[in-house]
């Protein structure tokens, strides 16, 4: 398919053609067996910085997925108490299957899945707040959402998926990990679901549980402490990473400290903190053996955290509370501190081991902690005043925030009040009513939103504040359709093209089926392209193209149930408005093809050039049918015409 799509490629964008034939290359390059890195397995550092031992345990489990004489093994489990490495095995088994994949099984995936509403801290429960699936439902679509499956699958009701699922997992063979299923409610179907099913398709299923049910037989395998001699191999790789002195651990104090956590690596992990702050190792044994763990663990992120400076400590919580990957920016806007404080905030946690270093997530380095501290700093600090403050922006970036019943009203009291200023263009005292808004509710986007249409009504135009201001409402997940048409047209008027598509596209990304916002960003797009095409034609083309993409999803929104999305805040109660923005899209639709006809003409692709004309008669053809008495449909086949389309 490949080499098949690079030879088309060669005559017509022979860059692509390049790339696809170094993506070809990789594919089968004689020195990589590997699957591709799956983007469901998590970072190693959230769930074990260095692997240490498990060797009988991973033979077991290679053995099991190995071995044909297993063949009917379809699914396996990892049982054993909490904090005793269930999770970390199945992870390092799981990489060591992604990268060396065995033969004859033939996988294509490792599928990571993680039931987690809760971690084991010191001798209790805390809870999750977003486990990756809570049922049988949540899992089956994170599941396909692995395998690529399309969105219209993900819509489809439960029974329809779950024989999707099936089919995915036929077709697409692959290792499956659900970690932690003793999570879900014992009445719960998702276990059961894969148990009994797994067994019809060409996958294979490992679960990580406390339990160990009836229904596996034979087919688990117990997991316990670390043995003596891995405990001992564990404490001297956190003594390196610690920068503890290893004279003063000596073999008798390292099995001691083994016997004292039962072999756990979490325990022991924990006990070698009081060390890193001033306990020595037989003060550390004593005092977990006194409180049997809790009051421990809790002491020694105490002492961490009084060694910090206080952005540090800022920082470190604000990575605690957002919970998964975190840029450098949400956490300045979650700590109200510049990015370079937080920089060196960082390098401080980084020098005492308590962030890892940063991951490019979406094309962003960004950090995340690692589960047991993160748990612990929340089950310390996650009540404490500079927690409260950093709560409502966690939430707000996280798409969670919900103003109540008496905020809201009073939100509306501030909007209103803005509004009524402005209209009488008393912009000063509508803007003071803004601030005080949100000086009182610094976290939700329509106060910001309104803030920024206010700069751009200013007389004159605000621009470089209202342009911070939507900034600023997007970053808060807004998802009010006005506030990103406001900022398009701000960005229009400054022929800013390329900010006038970003802001169309930041509102898609939360109203996706925004009739308007296409529109948006497919004329700006367009728009750019004109700048470009006598200059970049390559780079025109591609915008061209682009702006074609949107525009036409944007045509076929209009059609949606004969009427239009009820999420368009333009369009819905208004004919005349409807009448207009038909008109819009129609317009800009036919004047993109108009100009990727010309573009095709000035790189001599005559076929293309073509096809494009007639788009340009069938787009205004399909106007006319929509809008018969539309003027600005009579001008510009008047001026087409002339032109000779």
């Amino acid at each position: 398919m490949l080499n098949s799509a690079r030879y088309v490629l060669q005559y017509i964008d022979p860059d692509t053609a390049q790339e696809l034939e170094q993506l070809r290359d990789g594919i089968f390059s004689a020195n990589s067996r590997s699957l591709p890195d799956d983007s469901t397995l998590p970072s190693r550092e959230s769930i074990v910085s260095t692997f240490v031992g498990r060797r009988e345990e991973l033979k077991e489990l290679h053995r099991w997925l190995r071995d044909p004489t297993m063949s009917d093994y379809y699914l396996w489990l990892l049982a054993g108490d909490g904090g005793k490495g269930k999770t970390a095995i199945a992870y390092e088994f799981a990489t060591q299957i992604r990268d060396e994949p065995p033969l004859h099984l033939q996988l294509e995936a490792v599928i990571w899945a993680s039931a987690k509403a809760r971690r084991f801290l010191g001798g209790q429960t805390v809870p999750l707040e977003s486990p990756e699936f809570a049922g049988l439902e949540s899992a089956i679509d994170w599941i396909l959402r692995a395998c690529a499956a399309p969105d219209y699958v993900l819509a489809l009701p439960l029974t329809d998926k779950r024989s999707e699922c099936l089919e995915y997992l036929t077709e697409c063979p692959s290792l499956v990990i659900l970690d932690d299923v003793d999570t879900l409610t014992q009445q719960d179907e998702t276990v059961s679901f894969f148990v009994q099913n797994i067994r019809a398709t060409r996958s294979r299923l490992l679960l990580t549980s406390r339990r160990i049910p009836a229904l596996f037989g034979s087919s688990f395998t117990q997991v316990r402490g670390l043995s003596e001699e891995d405990g001992l191999e564990f404490i001297s790789t956190r003594l390196d990473m610690y920068g503890l002195s290893t004279h003063q651990f000596t073999k008798k104090l390292g099995r001691r400290i083994v016997n004292t956590c039962d072999g756990s690596p979490l325990f022991m992990e924990d006990l070698l903190r009081l060390c890193r702050v001033g306990e020595t190792p037989g003060q550390a044994i004593t005092l977990w053996k006194k409180y049997k763990g809790e009051a421990a663990r809790r002491y020694a992120l105490g002492r961490e955290y009084e060694l910090l400076t206080l952005p540090a400590q800022n920082v470190l919580l604000a990575c605690a509370l957002f919970g998964g990957y975190v840029s450098l920016e949400d956490i300045s806007l979650i700590t109200e501190l510049s990015e370079d404080a937080c920089h060196e905030a960082i390098q401080e946690l980084q020098g005492l081991f308590l962030v890892p270093e940063p991951h490019v997530v979406r094309n962003l380095p960004r950090f995340i902690l690692n589960t047991n501290t993160r748990r612990l700093v929340i089950e310390v600090y996650g009540d404490g005043d500079a927690a409260r403050r950093m709560k409502g922006m966690v939430r707000a970036l996280s798409g969670k925030s919900q103003a109540t019943r008496e905020s809201r009203e009073l939100l509306s009291r501030f909007i209103r009040r803005a509004d009524k200023y402005a209209k009488h263009e008393n912009f000063e005292a509508a803007h003071d009513t803004l601030i005080n808004g949100i000086k009182r509710f610094p976290h939700y986007a329509d106060l910001y939103g309104k803030l920024g249409w206010l700069y751009k009504s200013w007389r004159p135009v605000r621009y470089t504040d209202a342009r911070n201001a939507f900034t600023q409402a997007a970053n808060l997940n807004s998802a009010n359709e006005d506030m990103y048409w406001h900022w398009w047209t701000l960005e229009t008027r400054q022929k800013e093209w390329t900010s006038a598509a970003e802001a169309a596209e930041k509102g898609l990304a939360l109203i996706p089926h925004s009739v308007s916002l296409l529109y948006a960003a497919g004329y700006a797009c367009s728009l750019k392209a004109k700048d470009l095409q006598y200059t970049h034609i390559g780079r025109a083309e591609r915008e061209a193209r682009r702006a074609e993409s949107y525009l036409r999803a944007a045509r076929d929104g209009l059609s949606v149930d004969g009427g239009l999305p009820n999420s368009d805040a333009y369009l819905t109660g208004s004919l005349s408005r409807r009448r207009w923005l038909v008109g819009l899209i129609y317009r800009a639709i036919v004047l993109n093809y108009v100009r990727l006809a010309r573009i095709m003409n000035s790189q001599s692709e005559y076929h293309s050039e073509r096809y494009f004309r007639s788009r340009v008669g069938e787009a205004l053809d399909e106007w006319s049918l929509k809008d018969p008495d539309d003027p600005q449909l009579l001008v510009e086949r008047q001026r087409l015409s002339y032109q000779g389309f």
